[in-house]
C-alpha cells in the first residue's frame, strides 16, 4: 500500500490536525510545519538530491567569489532572485 505522502511534492507544508466528538464538535488539535523531502531511496543511484538551501549558498558562494557569470549574477531558484 502506497504511504500517504508518496504522490506530495517535496515542499515545506502546514499541517493542521482535528478530533470529531461523538456530539459533532470539531476541535483542532494540532498545527504545525511538515516538511517533505524527496524519497532519496527511490531515486537512481546517479541522481544528485540538493536543497534549496544548498543550491542557495552554491550559487552565493560563487558571486562573493568574484566567479560568478551573468547567469548566476540573474538567477532564480524556486522563486528567489539573485541579482
Amino acid at each position: 500500500m502506497p504511504k500517504a505522502t508518496a504522490q506530495w511534492q517535496p515542499a515545506d507544508y502546514i499541517l493542521v490536525g482535528f478530533a470529531l466528538l461523538a456530539t459533532g464538535e470539531r476541535h483542532q488539535i494540532y498545527y504545525g510545519d511538515l516538511s517533505v523531502i524527496p524519497n532519496t531511496v527511490a531515486l537512481p543511484g546517479a541522481a544528485v538530491v540538493t536543497t534549496f538551501y544548498q543550491r542557495m549558498v552554491t550559487l552565493l558562494e560563487t558571486v562573493i567569489e568574484g566567479k560568478a557569470t551573468h547567469d548566476i549574477l540573474e538567477s532564480k531558484i524556486e522563486g528567489t532572485e539573485i541579482r
